[in-house]
């Protein structure tokens, strides 16, 4: 009888364990793929943390961050929206995402945060989130260009493209500057941009096309030049050496001594005007020359007749003789004379007054003299008639 009660007060108790209901927080399930990473400082670091409801009943999931550094500002977010809490019904998962950013200021180590899931209260599901942090990557730019060496004249505007890569596990700000000698302009511009900048933002491990230009002084003398390119991020440095070779330009100009465009002349004698050579450019002047275009039956000579080389400021006096032909009438004429070296020339155009020699003017009074007085004397014979 006593064997038959307990058996009866055995089988009354697990009906009533079989109709109680069950934990609220039974079958709550947090879980991520990749619960350990490795990161840099400053660097945003994310997990995906599924939600699962593994219950036969609907549940409203209440979650959190338990543990982690605050100044991470750790958040759990989804389209935007930072999320507290999640509806699912049985069977049913919902994926949020973990955020958190270390600040500069942390040091390298290990950190933890823990994702808790709270239903009625009950912590139903906790997920731990394991984070070591590193050193950003130092020495991370790298600056080059394919043609650091160039020539040209001076007054020229030379051209480089560079790539800027940052090499760093963040995006950084590039600053960008030059090197140059004093006069000289150097900007910077986005490759198939028009605006000028100083600086870049430049994505991690990604490539900026940087365009260059070196415009130099109209009159710097020629040779070698240094200019050297540098892009800073932070503690981190690069620079490229660029080597301008200006050849210098040639420029000659070639004046009268008095600044006068004329000057005065008898026939068949010579008539000298000074003028003065000088080189305006910045390449010394080589095998300077003369020439002239003269009337027919006219010479022009140079003394001297060549200049061997004159270098960029200096200048030559030079005497041009000037010698009309025996059958130049008086009057005024043009006489062009040229200076031409190293592929450039400067000419004057002067004036020539032609005047007949006294002689011929003497001859000239006789012969008027001696017309006038045959036609006196004939008006003295018909008159005594």
């Amino acid at each position: 009888m006593r064997r038959a009660l307990i058996m009866l007060a055995v089988a009354a108790l697990g009906a009533l364990l079989a109709t109680a209901p069950a934990s609220a927080s039974a079958g709550i399930v947090l879980s991520t793929t990749y619960p350990s990473i490795v990161t840099d400082r400053g660097k945003e670091i994310t997990f995906p943390v599924d939600v699962s409801n593994q219950s036969s009943v609907f549940r409203e999931i209440a979650l959190g961050i338990a543990e982690g550094p605050a100044d991470w500002n750790p958040d759990l977010r989804d389209r935007g929206f930072s999320i507290r809490s999640v509806m699912l019904g049985p069977g049913k998962s919902q994926s949020v995402q973990f955020s958190a950013t270390p600040p500069e200021t942390a040091k390298p180590g290990g950190y933890a945060f823990v994702v808790r899931a709270v239903v009625d209260g009950v912590t139903a599901s906790e997920l731990r989130l394991a984070v070591t942090l590193r050193d950003a990557v130092s020495s991370g730019l790298a600056l080059s260009t394919q043609f650091p060496n160039v020539r040209g004249q001076a007054g020229s505007t030379f051209s480089f493209t560079f790539d800027l890569t940052n090499k760093a596990g963040m995006d950084r700000d590039v600053g960008v500057s030059a090197s140059a000698p004093s006069a000289w302009e150097v900007t910077f511009k986005p490759q198939y941009d028009t605006k000028q900048v100083s600086s870049f933002r430049v994505r991690a491990g990604e490539k900026q096309a940087v365009d260059v230009s070196v415009a130099t002084p109209s009159k710097v003398g020629a040779g070698r030049y240094a200019v050297t390119i540098v892009a800073t991020a932070g503690t981190d440095k690069a620079e490229v050496p660029l080597e301008i070779t200006i050849v210098g330009k040639s420029a000659i100009a070639f004046t009268s001594a008095d600044g006068r465009l004329n000057t005065r002349a008898t026939v068949d004698q010579d008539s000298k005007l000074s003028f003065v050579l000088k080189n305006t450019g910045g390449a010394p002047l080589e095998s300077i020359r003369f020439s002239s275009s003269p009337p027919d039956g006219w010479t022009v000579t140079f003394q001297p007749e060549t200049v061997d080389t004159l270098a960029p400021d200096q200048q030559q006096d030079v005497t041009a003789v000037i010698h009309p032909g025996p059958r130049a009438l008086a009057g005024d004429y043009m006489v062009s004379l040229t200076a031409s070296a190293s592929g450039t020339s400067a000419s004057q155009d002067i004036r020539v007054t032609v005047e007949t020699p006294t002689a011929w003017g003497l001859v000239g009074v006789v012969a008027i003299l001696a017309v006038l007085g045959g036609l006196g004397a004939v008006f003295t014979r018909y008159a005594r008639r």
